[in-house]
């Protein structure tokens, strides 16, 4: 089997990218809130003390947002991989179970309605909205199914 360099590249490439969004762990906060903390305490010494000195002021507060989303965003994925990773993936069948069968289709089936639900928030739409309600409630029905389902098949195996 040949690798050519242009795959190669382009397959660690791929790697070095996903990798940080696979692998998001609680570790990943402590840099960005550490360097939050420094820019906020320069914010606050030189930008609203008694003699502001209004140099960086600006770079300041535009880092300190910058960094504030940064760390919503980790938080954000902490979660959804926390929230998703007891059912995120179909069980793969040891035979042709029913109940693996209707385990996977929960599965595939919340997936759908938990990209529906993210579309749903990227355009706004607020939590109090009848479909953003609806879809909340069939991911909870569903992941309440899928836990039973799991207790299930881990009793018949």
């Amino acid at each position: 089997m040949v690798i050519s360099f242009k795959g190669l590249v382009a397959g660690l490439a791929l790697i070095a990218f996903a990798a940080p969004a696979l692998s998001t762990s609680p570790r990943d906060l402590r840099g960005p809130e550490a360097k939050l903390k420094q820019v906020s305490d320069y914010y606050i010494r030189y930008c609203q003390g008694v003699y502001p000195m209004p140099t960086n002021c600006k770079v300041a507060a535009e880092r300190i947002q910058y960094l504030q989303d940064e760390i919503t965003s980790v938080n954000r994925s902490l979660q959804n991989s926390l929230r998703g990773r007891a059912y995120e993936t179909p069980l793969k069948a040891s035979g042709s179970s029913r109940h693996h069968r209707e385990y996977n289709e929960h599965v595939e089936r919340m997936l759908r309605v938990r990209e529906a639900i993210d579309q749903l928030k990227k355009r706004g739409v607020g939590p109090d909205d009848e479909r953003m309600m609806a879809l909340e409630a069939e991911n909870s029905v569903l992941s309440m199914r899928l836990l039973r389902l799991q207790s299930r098949i881990k009793g018949a195996s």
